[in-house]
């Protein structure tokens, strides 16, 4: 939901999607071939029936044309990963993440009563424990998002669900419906930083996906010429799964980084944008986002009324980052 499409032949598409199509296609003709399936494409690419340069130009389309759908599936795929959907079968994850979440909220809710009981009685606190809490806090704000009902059923979904409260809980603009507004006053520099953090995700992310089409594609050709040639096969691509499923979790954060800071930094940019003055106060701030998020996304009208003393009439409103 954050990114624009990449530019189809610019470094983010390259890196997002050209590679991981290169992976895929190469690992998928490797499986084909150990059950003796030579299609059209394996002749093209392997056996060398054309020109060479003919054969090297059809090659290069055709990973451009897997990068291509692998770039118009990138929402699904990522949601998939993410534990969305109700037959999602990462959902049977879903009550062990809430328990956990769960668990971390209590044990932060007793730091936190130990923590202003020690400032009430002007009395020291632990060094242990306000470190405890120091680190229980940010793995709370990194990895799940700050309601129980909007926890997913996996830790890469946690980590990207954690950035996209950000705006709403710290400002009260929801970012499902602020994000495309704010891409309108984000400078292009910031946003190809966006866009290159974001490829980073895309490609373990299709790798992801890549390493459990290559152990299906391999279980599909068992069952249907039963035989198994190299078995290994199926769990080198589980293994490879796996791996790619680490990297996109630890590349997340870099992406969810960049999103949280264009909200702080240009947020009032878009105030002024939308004919708006960025009030004096946090709470009128929160009050005025609120008023607009609910004017984005449900058509309120009754919003737009209320909107009316943020407006910015002289036209001299300033950016408050």
């Amino acid at each position: 939901m954050w990114g624009e499409l990449p530019k189809l032949f610019g470094k983010s598409f390259a890196i997002g999607y050209f590679l991981p199509a290169t992976a895929i296609l190469l690992a998928t003709l490797a499986v084909a071939s150990n059950f003796g399936y030579y299609d059209i494409l394996a002749a093209v690419l392997i056996k060398g029936e054309y020109k060479e340069w003919s054969g090297v130009a059809i090659s290069l389309f055709m990973l451009w044309m897997v990068g291509v759908i692998l770039m118009a599936l990138n929402r699904p795929i990522v949601r998939i990963f993410e534990g969305y959907n109700r037959w999602n079968p990462l959902r049977i994850l879903l009550s062990g993440k809430r328990r956990s979440f769960a668990r971390l909220d209590a044990a932060l809710d007793v730091l936190r009563r130990e923590s202003e009981e020690a400032e009430i009685t002007r009395s020291e606190w632990p060094a242990a424990r306000a470190d405890l809490y120091s680190k229980l806090l940010a793995s709370y704000s990194q990895e799940y998002p700050d309601q129980i009902d909007d926890v997913l059923p996996t830790r890469f979904g946690n980590a990207i669900r954690a950035f996209e409260v950000y705006s709403g809980v710290v400002y009260g603009l929801e970012a499902i419906d602020g994000w495309p507004r704010l891409l309108a006053v984000i400078p292009g520099d910031y946003r190809q930083m966006i866009d290159d953090a974001k490829a980073q995700v895309d490609f373990w992310v299709n790798l992801w996906m890549g390493g459990l089409l290559t152990a299906f594609l391999y279980a599909v050709l068992f069952v249907v010429d039963k035989t198994a040639p190299k078995p290994w096969i199926p769990l080198v691509g589980v293994l490879f799964a796996l791996v790619a499923g680490r990297g996109a979790r630890a590349v997340v954060g870099d992406w969810g980084a960049l999103v949280m800071s264009a909200f702080d930094l240009f947020r009032g940019d878009l105030c002024k944008k939308l004919g708006y003055k960025m009030p004096a106060t946090i709470d009128e701030e929160r009050e005025m986002w609120n008023l607009l998020s609910d004017l984005m996304a449900l058509r309120y009208s009754r919003a737009a009324g209320r909107l009316a003393r943020f407006r910015d009439v002289g036209g001299g409103g300033t950016a408050a980052h």
